[in-house]
């Protein structure tokens, strides 16, 4: 599985914020990271540079029936 580099744009202090992130997506999750897609981030507040998927509240496991 080869890094992906994904934009994400999200509110930080009421002013929407870019960050580009680097994640390795397994290819039964690609379509939920397509673009226009939502998902859920933690983003240090200090450094908003240091963004990263929250795996808690995303889907990172692969449905048994797959």
């Amino acid at each position: 599985m080869n890094p992906a580099r994904r934009r994400a744009q999200f509110p930080l202090h009421g002013s929407p914020h870019d960050a580009e992130l680097v994640v390795h997506i397994d290819r039964g999750f690609l379509a939920g990271f397509s673009p226009g897609s939502s998902i859920h981030l933690l983003v240090d507040p200090e450094n908003p540079e240091q963004v990263a998927v929250d795996c808690s509240a995303n889907a990172v496991e692969l449905p048994r029936s797959w």
